[in-house]
């Protein structure tokens, strides 16, 4: 009779955690809700594939708002404690973090950044910039993080740089 070693036991636990947590996070749902910025509504789909900034490849949603043209991609970041949203399009790249006492807006990490600092973050209302910086005071689940994100975005550009979005 063959025996079960509890390293397989710890194993296949394991997996199927990961694989619960995964699925959850990245349902084949839609979320929809009203931005309330210019943009209008907004649409976030799961991304099919995974998105790769600076070699290393990231689970993403994709940000559709009703009067824009743009796609933008919001990559997660898993991480041990939190998880990094980056969200990014061709002309403007910014950072929201969970980091278990709520989520705000950073300047994006080196390891995610592909764009100019300066090109970067000339576009950035300051006032909003600094208002961002403490969305929530916990953390939320993925989805309402990817809400949040949807809504506040829009609004950390400078009006003379709205464009980039349109």
């Amino acid at each position: 009779m063959k025996t079960i070693s509890l390293n397989s036991i710890v194993f296949a636990i394991a997996v199927f955690f990961s694989t619960l947590i995964s699925n959850t996070l990245f349902a084949s749902s839609t979320i929809t809700g009203n931005s309330n910025t210019w943009l209008g509504n907004y649409t976030l789909t799961p991304s099919v594939n995974p998105v790769v900034i600076n070699g290393k490849e990231y689970k993403a949603w994709i940000l559709k708002y009703e009067k824009s043209n743009h796609e933008i991609v919001v990559a997660i970041d898993q991480l041990k404690k939190g998880k990094n949203y980056i969200v990014k399009t061709d002309r403007f790249e910014i950072q929201y973090s969970c980091n278990g006492t709520g989520m705000g807006v950073r300047k994006v990490s080196n390891s995610y950044s592909t764009i100019e600092y300066e090109r970067n973050y000339g576009k950035i209302d300051d006032t909003q910039f600094d208002y961002q910086r403490k969305l929530t005071l916990e953390d939320k689940n993925g989805e309402d993080d990817l809400g949040i994100i949807a809504c506040y975005f829009p609004r950390l550009l400078k009006k003379e740089y709205q464009y980039v979005l349109d």
